[in-house]
């Protein structure tokens, strides 16, 4: 499940941004194995504590920021979202379930959403039970697949472009107890 989470979040993220160049990987993983697909990211890692490390960033740095792991704090969000140039895009991994946990996801979904254009959960895995939020300031995640990218990515084991669009689809009942917190 490691290897489709680390696919999914960042062939997710990257394959909706057409130019990205700076990355922040928070409690990453092997996410950054997955980045190795394309060329000429910048690419910084931070794993644990990363408040302090956020603080002494400067606005506007990044295209891209993916975390897992962090703690659920409305200004944790706005300081990510400062981070992110005008066409940034966040996403954050939550790993939670649909159906257990709806309650996390609409609160993740409202404090992450605050601070961005659009704010859209997508899920992988067996039954949909894996969830992240895909933040961003300008680029849709269906919309702007970049399909060209999303295409020509090899060795994979789950991600593809048709995965990556399906992600996105919602159950009925889940799209109704989400919907005034979702923005897209």
């Amino acid at each position: 499940m490691n290897k489709i989470v680390d696919e999914m979040l960042a062939h997710t993220t990257l394959c909706s941004h057409p130019e990205p160049k700076n990355i922040l990987l928070i409690n990453g993983g092997e996410i950054k194995e997955e980045l190795k697909q394309y060329q000429n990211l910048n690419i910084i890692e931070r794993e644990g504590g990363v408040e302090e490390f956020l603080s002494s960033k400067i606005d506007n740095s990044f295209d891209i920021i993916i975390a897992k792991e962090i703690k659920d704090d409305e200004l944790f969000y706005a300081k990510i979202n400062s981070l992110l140039n005008d066409k940034g895009i966040f996403t954050l991994y939550l790993g939670v379930n649909y159906y257990q946990d709806i309650e996390k996801i609409k609160s993740s979904l409202e404090l992450v959403g605050r601070n961005f254009t659009i704010s859209m959960p997508f899920s992988f895995g067996d039954i949909k039970n894996v969830v992240a939020i895909l933040s961003s300031k300008k680029y849709h995640p269906t919309a702007d697949i970049i399909l060209q990218k999303s295409d020509l990515l090899e060795g994979l084991e789950y991600y593809n472009s048709e995965i990556h669009l399906s992600s996105f689809v919602l159950p009925t009942a889940i799209k109704k107890s989400i919907i005034k917190v979702l923005k897209h």
